[in-house]
C-alpha cells in the first residue's frame, strides 16, 4: 500500500472535518480551543497539523480509528487539570502507535500488520498489536499526571523515588515517591498481556510504554531500585509476604516524551531539538527511550529493540543521571553571576 500526497492531504483534510463536526470550539471549553479555532479559519498551529495527519496514516491502516479518537478527544471538554492530562495521554498514545505502524511488517497484501485495541470485545484490551521484523508484540501506553507532583519537585529540597528504609520520616516535608502509578501501570498490563497471550498461538513479546516528563530516573528508580524496585525481590508491592511479579510484562520503556508533549500543545518549539510533533525517531534520536527487561518476562528480542529504538537502562544509566535509579535527591539553588566588564 503506497500513500501519494495527493491521498495524504485528502485523509488531513477527512481528519480536520472530522473535529470540525464534532466540536464548536466557539461555544465549548476545550484545551485545543485555540487550535481548532486558528484550524477552522485555515491556519492550523504544526501540532494539530501534526496530530491530524498522524491520525490519518493509523487511519488508512486501522479504518474508522480517526473517528473513534477524534470522538474521544473533543468529550474531554473542560478547563480543569485533570482534562488536559487525558488529552496528553491521547497524544502519547498516538506518539507510540505512529512509531510502531511505520516499522511494521507487510502481510501477503502489502498491508501492514499493526492493529488497535486488539481482543474481543469484551476483555481488556492492550493499545496496540504489531510485527516488526518478523517479531509480534503488543504494546500498553500509559502517561501519567505529574502536574502536582512537578509542583512539589520545584517546593521541595530533598526528594525520595524508592522506600528507602528509615529515611522517609526524616525528610518531611520532601518529594516522597511516584510509585503508586507506576504499580498501577504494571497491574493493568499485566491483565492486558495475560489476556490477549491466551487467545493466541504466537504469545507476542509484550512492552508497557511509560510516558514521563524529565525526570525519567523516578520511574527507573521505582522499577528497579534495589530498595523498594517493583521488578526485584525487594518490590514493595507484596502478597503474603512475597514480591507481586508481572510475568506477562517482559519489558517496560521509559520515554521522556511528556515534556515535547506540553510544549507542543501550548504551541511552542519542543525541547531537545524536537521539532515535528509525533515523530517518534525510529532511527535514532533524543530523547532516548529507556529500556527494562523484567527479569521474569520472556527476553526482549534484540531486533525488535533496535528497530523501536529502545536503549538498553543499565547503559543509559551509567552515563546520565536521569537514567538511572536514583533513590534519594537533594535539589540546591545556585546564582550564576555574570562577569564584570
Amino acid at each position: 500500500m503506497t500513500r501519494t500526497a495527493s491521498s495524504v492531504l485528502v485523509k488531513w483534510a477527512d481528519v480536520v472535518g472530522l473535529f470540525q463536526d464534532s466540536i464548536d470550539e466557539r461555544k465549548t471549553k476545550h484545551w485545543w480551543v485555540w487550535h481548532l479555532a486558528n484550524a477552522r479559519a485555515g491556519r492550523s498551529s504544526i501540532f494539530f497539523s501534526r496530530m491530524c495527519s498522524t491520525i490519518g496514516e493509523i487511519d488508512d491502516v486501522v479504518p474508522g480509528f480517526a473517528k473513534s479518537f477524534v470522538e474521544r478527544v473533543t468529550k474531554i471538554t473542560g478547563l480543569e487539570p485533570a482534562k488536559y492530562e487525558a488529552l496528553m495521554a491521547a497524544c502519547a498514545e498516538l506518539y507510540v502507535g505512529i512509531g510502531m505502524l511505520r516499522v511494521a511488517d507487510k502481510d501477503a497484501a502489502g498491508k501492514p500488520v499493526f492493529g488497535v485495541e486488539p481482543g474481543a470485545m469484551r476483555d481488556k484490551k492492550p493499545e496496540f498489536v504489531s510485527r516488526t521484523k518478523g517479531i509480534d508484540y503488543i504494546v500498553e501506553v500509559k502517561c501519567p499526571d505529574l502536574q502536582e507532583h512537578g509542583r512539589q519537585r520545584r517546593q521541595n529540597d530533598t526528594q525520595l523515588n524508592t522506600r528507602v528504609a528509615n529515611v522517609r520520616n526524616a525528610l518531611k516535608p520532601g518529594t516522597l515517591p511516584r510509585d503508586n502509578p507506576i504499580k498501577d501501570f504494571l497491574v493493568s498490563a499485566q491483565e492486558k498481556f495475560a489476556t490477549y497471550r491466551s487467545t493466541t498461538k504466537t504469545g507476542p513479546t509484550s512492552l508497557l510504554f511509560i510516558i514521563w516528563d524529565d525526570f525519567g530516573n523516578e520511574p527507573i528508580a521505582a522499577l528497579v531500585s534495589s530498595a523498594s524496585g517493583l521488578l526485584t525481590t525487594n518490590s514493595f508491592y507484596r502478597k503474603e509476604g512475597r514480591a507481586v511479579t508481572f510475568p506477562d510484562v517482559d519489558g517496560v520503556v521509559v520515554s521522556r516524551y511528556q515534556n515535547a508533549l506540553s510544549h507542543f500543545m501550548a504551541d511552542e518549539p519542543g525541547p531537545d531539538d524536537e521539532t515535528i510533533p509525533f515523530q517518534y525517531h525510529n532511527g535514532g534520536g533524543f530523547p532516548w527511550k529507556a529500556m527494562i527487561q523484567n527479569p521474569h518476562g520472556k527476553a526482549i528480542p534484540p531486533e525488535l529493540a533496535e528497530t523501536l529504538d529502545l536503549t538498553d537502562q543499565v547503559g543509559l544509566g551509567a552515563t546520565a543521571g536521569d537514567y538511572s535509579a536514583t533513590d534519594f535527591v537533594m535539589w540546591t539553588t545556585y546564582e550564576i553571576k555574570q562577569p564584570k566588564e
